[in-house]
């Protein structure tokens, strides 16, 4: 099935990132961390609810370790916040449209990241149901698209009630 590039689904992942970092406030970790976050795509299968969303950052010092590479937390709160915010390619009014929470995150670390490195992050919304979604994230070097880390999560969405 072919993947559809998606205005709906980019104004979507903008929305859900600037959210996020209002109700999140100012000067706070993620908010630092999500604020140099680009977006460079999102999309979607349609008919299904999978998609996938892309980005783009270079971390600076506030996140380097004692040896001048990335923290692995940072680079965990990076994948579980980006994947988090994936969910919104295939968000619709009743569907994913109230974000949800991560019920379980696994990181692998492949490679080092360095401080000021530029890298991308793929993220495919394997599926999503009324209340689950596995979502995969990969980090690359954006230079040579080189595999650092992966990660794959399972979100949760409480399920409005109808009344």
């Amino acid at each position: 099935m072919p993947i559809i590039s998606d205005h709906g689904a980019l104004s979507r992942l903008e929305a859900y990132r600037a959210s996020y970092i209002a109700l999140t406030g100012e000067g706070n970790f993620d908010t630092n961390l999500y604020t140099s976050v680009r977006i460079t795509s999102g999309s979607h299968h349609p008919g299904t609810n999978s998609g996938k969303a892309s980005y783009a950052l270079t971390f600076s010092g506030h996140y380097c370790n004692y040896s001048g590479t990335v923290h692995g937390g940072a680079i965990a709160t990076l994948l579980d916040g980006l994947t988090n915010c994936s969910i919104a390619v295939v968000a619709r009014d009743g569907f994913w449209d109230k974000g949800g929470v991560t019920r379980s995150l696994g990181v692998r670390y492949i490679k080092p990241i360095k401080v000021g490195e530029a890298i991308t992050v793929d993220v495919d919304v394997l599926s999503a149901s009324k209340s689950t979604a596995v979502i995969r994230g990969v980090v690359r070097r954006e230079g040579d698209g080189e595999v650092l880390a992966t990660c794959e999560m399972e979100k949760f969405g409480p399920v409005r009630a109808k009344l």
